[in-house]
């Protein structure tokens, strides 16, 4: 199940955003970045699934499940405002912006990728800065079923017949 899933969303994401250039488990790169500075950008890190199961009939399970994705950007330039600032500096400044928000966008756009997967929504956001990295973090929620093979063990039969017994007629 959980590879599975890993699987399915790499594929994706590298299949449809070649421009994301590191796809990773989640392992606190971010909490400790300056262990970590050398994240490739643009990244995604995945969390591990959490899944609570329900027993059904046949050792068959369903559940629902939840994964973090961390979409991770360093933002090309400052995006600070100064109101006196002469009106070819404003322009300057709004092209920043412009691609700042450019940068950005590739959170929608992976976002966008992951709710492809069939039964799975975005349930949670937070947008936030760690050192020089803008992170876009998703908590993600779906149904899953696992359905158990079945055992099958082969064991000899022995069958006794009594030939001394006479049927009722």
């Amino acid at each position: 199940m959980l590879y599975h899933l890993i699987q399915d969303l790499n594929r994706l994401l590298r299949a449809e955003l070649p421009e994301i250039r590191l796809i990773d488990f989640d392992r606190g790169q971010l909490q400790k970045p300056e262990r970590y500075e050398s994240i490739l950008q643009p990244a995604v890190l995945l969390g591990i699934p959490n899944i609570n199961w329900r027993e059904l009939a046949k050792r068959n399970q369903e559940g629902d499940m939840t994964f973090v994705t961390k979409t991770i950007v360093r933002l090309p330039h400052d995006t600070f405002l100064y109101n006196d600032l002469p009106i070819e500096q404003n322009a300057a400044l709004d092209a920043n912006i412009a691609e700042n928000v450019n940068e950005l966008m590739l959170e929608d756009a992976v976002h966008q990728q992951i709710t492809t997967l069939e039964g799975v929504c975005r349930t949670r956001s937070a947008f936030y800065f760690v050192n020089t990295f803008f992170v876009a973090e998703h908590t993600y929620g779906g149904y899953v079923y696992y359905e158990a093979q079945e055992r099958y063990t082969r064991r000899p039969i022995n069958v006794n017949i009594n030939a001394q017994i006479k049927p009722k007629l």
